[in-house]
């Protein structure tokens, strides 16, 4: 379950019913947005993508549980959120298109078919660390894609354009970003040495 904790005035507000499973959750703004679905039997892995107003403690959905399988979700500014998503009927390892969700209406938009695969840094028992891999900065939502054998940092515009790689080739694990100008956790790959 989701809960609304005021520390000053040591209470806290369930928001949710008690078997629901919160998969993703971001601050938006001062709102809280927030995937999951509630446990009823079977898992049907269709989370809904819901939106919090802390001031009033009322949530309402965006989009319905059970219509998506929803892979990712990125605040982008302060009123869009990029999903990326997979319909039904989709083939089960399809990443899912790109969506943008307007907050206040809750209308979604596809940007375009998103084949690449998101926060996907290359696997490995030596991770360098643990923290964001999507930062909205500067009118662009920069996050970390998987690209191969690689994992590589790239920014995503306001339609969904994915930039050119803006890193050595390696695995990105995490970063930050202020002004257009990144902090990276990442392993970079030794230069090929000429025999």
């Amino acid at each position: 379950a989701l809960y609304l904790c005021d520390p000053a005035a040591g209470t806290a507000q369930k928001v949710t019913p008690d078997l629901f499973n919160v998969v993703t959750l971001d601050c938006v703004c001062g709102r809280v947005v927030y995937t999951g679905e509630e446990r009823r039997g079977l898992q049907k892995r269709k989370s809904g993508l819901y939106l919090l107003d802390p001031a009033t403690g009322q949530s309402r959905a965006l989009i319905e549980p059970g219509t998506y399988t929803i892979r990712a979700t990125m605040p982008f500014d302060g009123n869009t959120v990029f999903v990326q998503m997979a319909e039904e009927g989709q083939h089960t390892y399809y990443s899912g298109d790109l969506y943008a969700v307007d907050l206040e209406s809750g209308e979604k938009r596809r940007l375009c078919a998103f084949e690449h695969s998101l926060f996907d840094a290359v696997n490995t028992d030596a991770y360098m660390g643990s923290g964001r891999t999507d930062r909205p900065d500067g009118g662009k939502l920069w996050v970390t894609v998987g690209d191969g054998d690689d994992c590589c940092l790239r920014t995503l515009d306001a339609e969904g354009r994915l930039s050119d790689r803006l890193c050595s080739p390696g695995s990105v694990q995490c970063f930050d970003v202020r002004g257009g100008r990144a902090v990276l956790a990442a392993h970079v790959k030794a230069a090929e040495v000429a025999a």
